[in-house]
C-alpha cells in the first residue's frame, strides 16, 4: 500500500514536472510578426547579436497574408536590439524617429535608430518593415524640379522648424535621372509641413517669387522669408527649386536677362550688374530669405556696395517687368 502511495506521488510530482516544464517553455518562445507594404521573397533580421551582418539573422516565416513571423523557440534572456532586412535591403527608421515615431528608440536621431524588444515584454505584432506605422498609412512624395542642368547637384535636402532648419538635418532626395528628385515620407506627415528645399547645401530663397505674385510659399511676410507649405490630406507635391513656377516658364522669363551680366563674383567691396535694357530692382538677401540690400537701378548697369556685408553667400535678384532673375553671390 505504501508503496502505491508512493508511486502516486512520484506520478504526480512527474506530471506537475512536465507541466512546468512545458509551461515555461512556451512561456520561452517568442513570436515577431512583421508587416510589409510590398512583397518580399526573404525576410530576415539583425542586430547585435548577429553583429549587424545583414546575412546572419534568422528569416523570418510567409504568412501568405503581407506578414512575416520569426519565431525564436527560446527567447533571448537579454533585451534584443534589431531591424527588419526584406530582399536584402535593411530597414532605415531615423526619418520616421524625427517625424514623431516610436518604433525605434534606440537612435541618435541622425545615423542610427534601431528596434528594441525588452525581456518580459512578450509577443511582438503590428510592426511594419520600414516604417513606424502601418501601411495603411499613405506616404507623402514631393517631386522637385531643378532648372539649371549645369549646378549637377550631388544631394537635395528639405529643411524647416520639424529639422530646426538646420539644411543638412533634412531628409535627401532621390535622383530620378531626368532632372528631378523625389523624397518621399513614409508615413507622411501628421500635420501640416512646412519646409524650403536645399541643393547642396543651398536654401532656396522664395521671397521675390512671391512679392512678384507667386503662390508657392504663402507663408512669408515677402520681405525676410518665404516658406513652402504642404497641408495634411493634400496629396503628393511636384515643384521646381528655388521657383514658384516650372522650369518652362522660368525659362521664358529668364529669356528677359540673357544679356544680364553680375561681376566680380565673388566680391569684397562692390558688384557691377548690367544688361542690355534697363535693369530695374536689384535686391540683395541673405541666405536665410532676410532682405539686406534693395536699390532701384533703373539704367543699363549699376553697381551695390557690399563692403558693410558679413562674408558668405547671398542671393542678387534682379526684377524688372513683372518678372525676376535670381543669382547666388558670394561676400568675401
Amino acid at each position: 500500500m505504501k508503496q502505491t502511495i508512493t508511486q502516486s506521488i512520484a506520478k504526480k510530482v512527474a506530471l506537475l514536472f512536465v507541466s512546468f516544464f512545458s509551461l515555461a517553455s512556451i512561456a520561452q518562445d517568442l513570436t515577431i510578426t512583421v508587416e510589409l507594404c510590398t512583397p518580399s521573397n526573404e525576410v530576415r533580421m539583425t542586430g547585435p547579436f548577429w553583429g549587424w551582418d545583414p546575412t546572419a539573422g534568422p528569416f523570418a516565416t510567409d504568412n501568405l497574408d503581407g506578414t512575416w513571423t520569426f519565431t525564436f523557440s527560446t527567447a533571448p534572456t537579454a533585451d534584443m536590439e534589431y531591424l527588419i532586412i526584406s530582399n536584402g535591403v535593411q530597414e532605415n527608421l531615423v526619418q520616421d524617429m524625427l517625424n514623431g515615431g516610436s518604433c525605434a528608440p534606440v537612435t541618435d536621431y541622425f545615423s542610427y535608430a534601431n528596434r528594441i524588444w525588452t525581456v518580459g515584454s512578450g509577443n511582438v505584432s503590428g510592426i511594419s518593415y520600414d516604417r513606424c506605422v502601418s501601411c495603411a498609412i499613405e506616404d507623402l512624395v514631393i517631386t522637385t524640379e531643378i532648372c539649371d542642368s549645369t549646378l549637377s547637384p550631388s544631394q537635395v535636402n528639405l529643411t524647416g522648424p520639424i529639422w530646426s532648419w538646420n539644411p543638412a538635418f533634412g531628409p535627401q532626395a532621390v535622383d530620378n535621372g531626368n532632372g528631378t528628385w523625389t523624397f518621399t515620407m513614409s508615413p507622411a506627415p501628421s500635420d501640416s509641413l512646412e519646409y524650403l528645399l536645399v541643393l547642396d547645401g543651398t536654401m532656396e530663397n522664395l521671397v521675390s517669387d512671391m512679392v512678384n505674385g507667386g503662390t508657392c510659399a504663402p507663408l512669408t511676410d515677402y520681405s525676410t522669408y518665404a516658406n513652402r507649405l504642404w497641408v495634411n490630406g493634400a496629396g503628393n507635391v511636384d515643384n521646381t527649386y528655388d521657383f514658384c513656377t516650372t522650369c518652362a516658364e522660368v525659362g521664358i522669363d529668364e529669356t528677359q536677362f540673357a544679356s544680364l551680366s553680375i561681376y566680380p563674383n565673388p566680391a569684397m567691396d562692390v558688384i557691377t550688374i548690367t544688361d542690355e535694357m534697363a535693369i530695374g530692382t536689384v535686391s540683395i538677401y541673405s541666405i536665410v530669405g532676410q532682405k539686406v540690400q534693395e536699390v532701384e537701378v533703373n539704367a543699363t548697369s549699376g553697381s551695390l556696395s557690399i563692403d558693410r556685408l558679413n562674408s558668405g553667400v547671398y542671393y542678387l535678384t534682379v526684377s524688372r517687368n513683372g518678372a525676376s532673375s535670381v543669382h547666388q553671390i558670394v561676400k568675401l
